[in-house]
């Protein structure tokens, strides 16, 4: 933005400090946006974030408490492709989550 500024200055003349001036008051108050949104969105990611980990945390304790919860089904001819199916499931909810949480400002 500084470059274009100065750019538009030396082709069309005009008060450089008072350009200049202009341009830090749209970065002061672009920065005060990001950050307000960041405040405002932190719920949000806090929750996407839990929401994320949550599945996992519970698989590996689960596994770790009682290993047989998940040995005694893996014979299962359903096993494979159903732990497939879920992992493909679980990768689009946080595809789906890290998208609705990345907000551009």
């Amino acid at each position: 933005m500084f470059v274009v500024s100065l750019s538009v200055q030396s082709e069309t003349g005009g008060n450089l400090a008072e350009i200049l001036e202009g341009l830090s008051g749209v970065i002061r108050a672009r920065q005060s946006m990001v950050l307000k949104v960041r405040a405002l969105s932190s719920e949000g990611r806090i929750s996407a974030l839990m929401l994320t980990a949550l599945p996992v945390l519970t698989f590996c304790s689960t596994f770790a408490l009682n290993p047989k919860f998940y040995l005694e089904v893996a014979n299962d001819r359903a096993f494979v492709p159903g732990f497939g199916a879920l992992f493909l499931l679980y990768l689009l909810g946080v595809i789906i989550i890290r998208r609705m949480i990345d907000l551009k400002v």
